[in-house]
């Protein structure tokens, strides 16, 4: 899939998969504006059930100023599983560390929940 589309103008994008707790690996896409940004990377992370279709309007504008990694959750049919796993929001955040391992990170905000992550 083609990932330009959701980004603003002369960003780089770039995507790879994550492998996460329970053997499941998890689609991440990366966009790098053109211009580095002083602020830390985004982690974005979708609510259960949507898609970045959703999400077009939101990641191209963010996409502008900030550097972002969306990542596909484990519900989402991208995501890469050895056999059908049980999803419980335990199991998402358990995915949490290894999604955050590359990426440097002070703050995180749930929208699902509505909690602060302060790391």
């Amino acid at each position: 899939m083609e990932f330009s589309d959701y980004a603003a103008n002369d960003t780089k994008v770039s995507s790879d998969y994550v492998s996460a707790s329970d053997g499941v690996s998890l689609l991440t896409i990366r966009f790098q504006p053109k211009n580095k940004s002083a602020f830390p990377p985004v982690i974005f992370l979708p609510g259960w059930g949507s898609l970045i279709d959703g999400w077009q309007v939101v990641l191209k504008k963010m996409t502008e100023n900030f550097e972002v990694y969306y990542v596909e959750t484990r519900e989402k049919s991208s995501s890469q599983q050895p056999k059908e796993k049980p999803l419980t929001i335990d199991s998402l955040g358990d995915d949490l560390p290894y999604i955050l391992k590359p990426v440097s990170y002070t703050h995180l905000r749930a929208h699902e929940t509505e909690a602060d992550l302060v790391c």
